[in-house]
């Protein structure tokens, strides 16, 4: 569903309200809005279109993910956004030979990335500390997750459609291999979307 500027009737919000809790008696909030409506529509899609994303629309799932909460704004996320139709099949075959990422015409893979920092301080020479550490790699894991979902919402409220592809961890050697990730770099969640052609960002690693 598409979020319309107007939103749905009143038994349309009571539907979406219903659909999450069941409740007997489902809220009747006074507050409405599409963001609002955009989020309790969400849905899990497993079939796509393959016509191409308008121009632009990678960098703005780009944007709306580097614009959600960090912590200590250390951005250890990067994602990969992949195009090409030959290594979308060879992803595939890591993740359980699920079909829809090969008709997807956007895979992206998220990705909490340590190796930025790291590759930051290399450059001016300045020593890097805590990065071994366990919570440092779950900073990264946490904030590639509020940067993919920021990307969900902004991808569904433009009328598009997505999944999370956790088997994409089965094998992740060879997904690294495959995507070239640098070390200190891992793929944690996929996303798969009913999408068309994007921008700059297309087989390359961005944050």
């Amino acid at each position: 569903m598409t979020a319309g500027i107007a939103g749905p009737d009143v038994a349309g919000r009571n539907n979406l309200l219903w659909a999450r809790n069941r409740a007997d008696d489902p809220l009747k909030p006074n507050a409405w809005n599409p963001v609002v409506e955009t989020l309790l529509s969400h849905r899990s899609i497993r079939a796509y279109d393959a016509r191409p994303l308008p121009a632009g629309t990678l960098e703005l799932l780009v944007a709306a993910a580097q614009s959600a909460s960090s912590s200590s704004n250390l951005q250890t996320w990067s994602v990969v956004a992949v195009e090409d139709e030959r290594r979308k099949a060879r992803l595939s075959e890591l993740a359980a030979n699920q079909k829809f990422i090969r008709q997807a015409s956007l895979f992206m893979v998220w990705l909490a990335d340590l190796s930025r920092i790291q590759h930051l301080a290399d450059e001016r020479q300045l020593k890097l500390e805590g990065l071994e550490f366990l919570e440092t790699l779950f900073l990264g894991i946490i904030d590639a997750a509020l940067a993919a979902q920021n990307a969900v919402i902004a991808l569904e409220s433009l009328g598009l459609a997505s999944v999370y592809v956790g088997a994409i961890r089965n094998k992740p050697e060879q997904v690294a291999a495959e995507l070239r990730l640098p070390p200190q770099c891992l793929h944690f969640r996929t996303q798969r979307r009913l999408c068309r052609s994007g921008g700059t960002n297309r087989d390359q690693t961005a944050a």
